[in-house]
């Protein structure tokens, strides 16, 4: 919980190797531990738990349904061409035939939608209420009908989301997007070129600085934290996501991603003024090596390789105070990486005394059970996901995880410590 608000939690972790003292990676901010622990002791169990779920902004838009009124498993072709013509598509699709095939009827729905979409996103205030008064929601990610918004139009849907959350809850909702090469979501941003091209560059201040524009313009449109940057080492040239990183080569990534920060962000993690955003360093670890070369599929990466190679980045993205983590959606030898503890709180939190959120990236809890069988339930990948450290499940449209961690916690499963950290 004490990571959503992005803030520091005293810790007196240890280097594993050299068994010296860790200083916080993160600054404490006495001022900002007394305010959290005020709000803290307010909360109940289900808002701090409401925190900790990310939905899409999906689930909070308001959808027509062209259909309305009519029986589909019976559906009368003469309403059907009333909607055809109050749409201007009657020309489109020929219904003289009688009722038409379900193939033909998702085109249908598809081409309204998109007709919908032309006149601009629109919030749904019954779903929003749901999900921020019924589930106290901490956080919504993503791109109103997947295309670039105007600042203006960034503007009133996060700040009616933020005073949504602010009157039910009293925490602003945090909103996040992927800018990961400039303002890419955002109409009449600066585009960077992809990060390989930028690492191709070897230059650190040209890549702090496009940071720095991309954390302005980002924060013009009241975004607060952006995915980014991505440093897996792009080892293998059969990934179909090489263009994200910048490059193969550890220290390179290590040095253009601290830099990266440090120009999202600013100098003062504790202070994140109104020109800059929130970094989430990504994708931990490991993931630009999948034995198959496909994305979010399995790597078999030695302990050794990991910890000097992969594991770098995170290191000096961690001692230049980036605020967040998103972890790799795959596993290692046969481990997934939301699940494992050692990596998660021994590594990172722990080993480093880095005092960040770790979020998930998209439906990798569900994933634990759906995907990776390594456990029966939706119930158990909560626990074990949570129980190894991940602070926030992106989920991104279920938010069954709200009600499962609460049950999780009162049967004793998940220790409230994990959920007040």
């Amino acid at each position: 919980m004490k990571k959503f608000l992005m803030t520091c939690v005293a810790a007196g972790a240890v280097l594993s190797a050299a068994a010296q003292a860790v200083a916080p990676a993160i600054p404490r901010d006495e001022k900002i531990e007394q305010r959290v622990e005020e709000i803290l002791g307010k909360m109940t169990l289900e808002e701090k738990i409401g925190q900790m779920c990310e939905l899409t902004i999906d689930v909070i838009q308001k959808r027509v349904n062209p259909f309305e009124g009519i029986d589909m498993k019976n559906p009368d072709v003469k309403a059907l061409k009333k909607v055809l013509k109050k749409y201007g598509i009657e020309k489109e699709f020929d219904l003289s035939g009688g009722v038409p095939s379900q193939d033909v009827m998702v085109q249908m729905y598809m081409r309204i939608q998109g007709i919908e979409a032309q006149k601009g996103w629109q919030m749904d205030e019954a779903k929003l209420d749901s999900v921020i008064t019924k589930y106290k929601v901490g956080s919504i990610l993503n791109v109103p009908n997947s295309v670039a918004q105007t600042p203006e139009k960034w503007q009133e849907i996060i700040t009616r989301i933020q005073e949504k959350s602010m009157e039910e809850i009293g925490i602003p909702d945090i909103y996040g997007v992927d800018q990961i090469h400039g303002t890419t979501y955002t109409l009449g941003g600066t585009l960077f070129p992809q990060g390989v091209n930028m690492g191709a560059t070897f230059n650190r201040e040209l890549t702090r600085i496009g940071a720095e524009i991309s954390a302005y313009e980002t924060r013009a449109g009241s975004i607060p934290w952006t995915y980014a940057p991505v440093v897996d080492l792009g080892r293998d040239p059969r990934w179909p996501r090489m263009w994200e990183n910048y490059g193969e080569d550890a220290y390179l990534n290590a040095e253009m991603g601290r830099e990266a920060v440090l120009g999202f962000q600013g100098e003062d993690p504790n202070h994140i003024d109104l020109y800059h955003v929130a970094a989430c360093m990504k994708h931990f670890m490991g993931y630009g090596v999948p034995v198959s070369g496909k994305d979010r599929t399995p790597s078999s990466i030695t302990e050794q390789d990991m910890r000097e190679k992969h594991f770098a980045p995170y290191v000096e993205m961690a001692k230049a105070g980036a605020l967040s983590l998103m972890v790799n959606s795959a596993m290692n030898n046969g481990l997934p990486f939301h699940a494992n503890y050692e990596l998660l709180t021994g590594w990172l939190k722990e080993g480093l005394n880095w005092d960040g959120m770790i979020v998930t990236d998209w439906a990798d809890i569900v994933n634990l059970y759906s995907r990776d069988h390594i456990v029966g339930s939706e119930k158990e990948a909560i626990k074990l996901a949570i129980n190894a450290g991940i602070d926030m499940s992106m989920d991104p449209y279920n938010w069954d995880f709200c009600p499962l961690l609460k049950e999780l916690v009162e049967e004793g499963e998940v220790p409230m410590s994990r959920i007040d950290d």
